[in-house]
């Protein structure tokens, strides 16, 4: 079993270092569509979490666009800051 000491200071940007350290049997790396993935390595763990976190038909299609919108509203100020910040350079 894997256990790692938290942090109470530490930036959040930690947290995803100590998840991946927590789930690292369970989990492995890849590349889909040029980007860097992360996958459950057991398909029995796989239906688990469909089962816990996807359910029925309607309860995907929810779960999926509310994880579609948080993407597109992170990746949107994300290159609204950039943009920002390419025009303050420009001044």
């Amino acid at each position: 079993m894997y256990f790692f000491e938290t942090v109470d200071w530490a930036p959040a940007s930690l947290f995803l270092a100590q998840l991946c350290q927590s789930l690292g049997p369970f989990i492995e790396w890849g590349v889909a569509g040029g980007a860097v993935v992360t996958r459950w390595r057991d398909s029995a763990l796989v239906e688990i979490v469909k089962k816990r976190y996807i359910g029925n038909k309607e309860q995907e299609k929810k779960t999926r666009q509310v994880l579609l919108d948080y993407f597109q509203v992170k990746f949107n100020i994300v290159l609204s800051l950039y943009s920002k910040m390419l025009m303050l350079r420009h001044c």
